[in-house]
């Protein structure tokens, strides 16, 4: 019963059990006629002790042959009650589980790594509300344990009990101030609390102690992006991207980041890098088209989309950005309203597609068709301003006043309190 790593709880997959079958149970009845014994005459020592071997050298279903009928659950020694809470878990046992360590935690005096095992293998079970009250008990027991404190702070996180999580971490990193796991789930659960910044400043010390940790590497970047600190986005993405140069999704994420910046060259020579890693990557051929796109290479970029589409003809975003492409060319609107419909029919909450397919309705002078798309968008996306705007100018076209001018003020009130796209494409990180 070793210990884990101690970032997160983990559910780990075991090794299928095996059945009980004919010869499984004769080995067993032949395992407690070498004992000694017979396994309904058998003492409550002969018994711990068989079980106890059984569990600590991974016989589960064995072992719980002589640990599940024990007289009390007093009586026993606590490394047995500690072998019968995970000889149970192991076998999904779980009120036996819960039943061997509330028993366990209520010993006086306690080896708090016996514990911090047996807390360790409920959690890789799932048991978490009893792997809980064993690292609390570890902490009583040993205030001073980095162990008992990460795994505590990892149990109450598995829970989503972030507040929780706070307090221990933070004891973890007052033992441990080097700690690269503690310093990551302090950043994790400060995120997931809403205090992005102060997250992203407890990661940046994260990285300082492992540079090399992709994971956090991507979560970072992640948070970069949503806080639009672009430029940190890149630098920590092509830390990422060197170390796995492997992993698809790195690549697109560096060529959006890329693209957010401003820099489309760089985004496009990213685009045909992965392409060559990936060249049957479907999000890779489109964000290498928009960035094409985005330099003025339509032919390009419009070979791109299409590429996307036959990768991967379910791929609303592929439809979307070649309607939007052809509509830019100004001459192929009736190309562009079929791929903006099969957007929508792909992605029905896809709002962009829904405001571009009403624009290119009211280009083409279909402007009562157009509303349709239009008023649909303010369901999908009720604070976007531009969908008010676009219905106010259609309903102008058609003469309806007064309808105009209501979503004219609705524009104007939904524009003023839309900060982010009042706020600059990208910002620097604060010093």
């Amino acid at each position: 019963m070793g210990s884990i790593g101690a970032l997160a709880l983990q559910q780990v997959q075991l090794d299928a059990l095996p059945q009980v079958t004919f010869s499984s149970v004769v080995r067993i009845l032949t395992i407690s006629l070498i004992c000694g014994c017979s396994l309904g005459f058998a003492t409550s020592e002969t018994q711990w002790s068989k079980g106890l071997r059984l569990a600590e050298t991974g016989s589960y279903q064995e072992a719980w042959i002589f640990l599940e009928n024990l007289p009390d659950l007093e009586s026993p020694p606590a490394n047995v009650l500690a072998a019968r809470a995970v000889t149970a878990a192991r076998l999904h046992l779980e009120t036996q589980a819960n039943l061997s360590a509330k028993a366990l935690v209520k010993r006086v005096e306690l080896n708090p790594n016996l514990l911090l095992d047996v807390g360790e293998a409920l959690g890789r079970e799932g048991l978490f509300e009893s792997a809980r009250k064993c690292f609390q008990r570890a902490c009583v027991v040993a205030p001073g344990s980095f162990r008992a404190w990460m795994n505590l702070a990892s149990t109450f996180y598995a829970q989503n009990k972030f507040q929780e999580v706070l307090e221990a971490v933070n004891k973890a990193i007052d033992i441990a101030p080097s700690s690269f796991p503690a310093h990551y789930l302090l950043g994790s659960v400060l995120i997931s609390l809403g205090k992005t910044m102060d997250g992203i400043t407890v990661m940046r010390k994260a990285q300082t102690l492992n540079p090399v940790h992709v994971g956090l590497l991507t979560l970072l970047a992640l948070e970069y992006i949503k806080e639009r600190y672009y430029q940190e986005a890149v630098r920590v993405l092509e830390a990422a991207v060197k170390l796995e140069a492997g992993n698809e999704r790195l690549r697109w994420l560096l060529i959006s980041a890329c693209h957010s910046t401003g820099d489309y060259s760089k985004a496009y020579e990213n685009g045909l890098d992965a392409l060559t890693r990936f060249p049957e990557s479907a999000r890779l051929h489109l964000e290498t088209g928009i960035q094409a796109e985005a330099l003025g290479d339509f032919d390009r970029a419009r070979s791109f989309f299409e590429k996307t589409i036959e990768l991967d003809p379910t791929s609303a975003l592929g439809h979307y950005y070649l309607g939007d492409h052809l509509y830019k060319k100004g001459s192929q609107y009736a190309e562009a309203i079929r791929e903006f419909q099969k957007a929508i029919e792909l992605a029905p909450d896809y709002a962009d597609a829904y405001l571009r397919l009403g624009t290119a309705l009211t280009h083409i002078g279909n402007h009562e068709e157009a509303l349709a798309p239009l008023l649909n968008g303010t369901k999908v996306a009720p604070d976007d301003p531009r969908f008010h705007l676009r219905l106010s100018q259609t309903y102008a076209r058609l003469g309806n006043r007064e309808k105009a001018l209501a979503e004219q003020e609705t524009f104007e009130r939904l524009r003023k309190s839309d900060t982010e796209s009042l706020t600059p494409q990208g910002r620097p990180f604060p010093k």
